[in-house]
């Protein structure tokens, strides 16, 4: 039980690390803007395909 509770310590530390690097990182909301239109333009392109049956808009949100 003690090697689990250290584990968890230590998963809990990575873990915080990370969100921390992420969260502070200040081109990354630029990064997840640019993915974000990349995703909206190739539904768009999917539903161009698709024209007689196009994407519920439900599904488009979600998938968005």
């Amino acid at each position: 039980m003690v090697v689990e509770f250290f584990g968890f310590i230590v998963f809990g530390t990575i873990m915080s690390s990370i969100q921390k690097m992420l969260l502070n990182d200040p081109n990354n909301s630029e990064n997840v803007d640019e993915v974000l239109e990349r995703v909206d333009l190739w539904l768009v392109s999917l539903d161009r395909l698709k024209a007689s049956k196009p994407i519920p808009r439900v599904l488009y949100e979600n998938i968005k």
